[in-house]
């Protein structure tokens, strides 16, 4: 019984450290909210920084705070703009191989009965993908998602249409871009909650593009654990 008791005292210290520190989180969240995010008040605009002064402010007022900004006037030279559409697309990169995931639901690299759940990756023509986008199917979702810098290795005939190293960003972060990608889906690809280690600049060129973000102080409250991995196969079932 004394053994007993010494393992619950211990217990119940641990358990009052932990509510204390959940109260300190708890409390400099609510003080960040109060300070600087103000709410659900939307994200900032502002004009995308050039001058040296104007680049130095937006790093102190942004970069180095960690505080997301919508930036305008980035991308107003791109030929993206005005070009990527259906037909163009089909022309410069219709007959290109690329890697594109396939899942049941649009969940890839997402929580899903109980399991880490990575997609089916396979490869198609461009052609191929952009038809069943325009006429999909029921039984699966199709995302171009493939990362470690699939712009330049699979969508290269398209380079001349963006500025894959922009300078404000160059002279804002010191350095060019480690990758570029490209990502096309339909409103039924979802990303699921995830942490980057890197900085992100993210152009929207069609359709739309909706990010929730927490801020670091919101970590404790958010559940964190490892799950099984699992990985759809060809015909949406998981398999370990």
């Amino acid at each position: 019984m004394i053994s007993l008791c010494q393992v619950n005292r211990r217990i119940g210290k641990k358990g009052v450290k932990m509510r204390r520190k959940k109260r300190v989180m708890e409390a400099l969240s609510e003080e960040l909210y109060s300070l600087y995010i103000s709410g659900s008040v939307p994200v900032q605009t502002i004009n995308k920084p050039e001058t040296p002064a104007a680049i130095s402010s937006f790093y102190r007022k942004y970069v180095s705070k960690n505080i997301p900004v919508k930036l305008t006037g980035c991308t107003d030279n791109w030929d993206a703009l005005k070009k990527w559409e259906d037909d163009y697309l089909l022309d410069k990169i219709g007959d290109c191989t690329v890697t594109v995931a396939v899942t049941p639901n649009g969940l890839a690299d997402a929580i899903h009965k109980g399991q880490f759940t990575l997609p089916f990756e396979t490869s198609m023509l461009f052609k191929e993908f952009l038809a069943e986008l325009r006429y999909p199917r029921k039984d699966r979702v199709l995302y171009l998602q493939n990362q470690n810098d699939s712009f330049n290795s699979e969508f290269s005939n398209l380079l001349l249409d963006i500025e894959s190293d922009p300078e404000w960003a160059r002279e804002v972060f010191q350095m060019s871009p480690d990758a570029v990608n490209f990502w096309m889906g339909d409103e039924r690809a979802i990303s699921s909650m995830h942490k980057d280690p890197y900085e992100n600049v993210y152009s929207v060129i069609r359709g739309k593009k909706r990010f929730t973000l927490f801020p670091p102080t919101d970590r404790p409250f958010i559940p964190y654990r490892t799950f099984p991995v699992s990985r759809y196969t060809e015909d949406g079932i998981l398999k370990s």
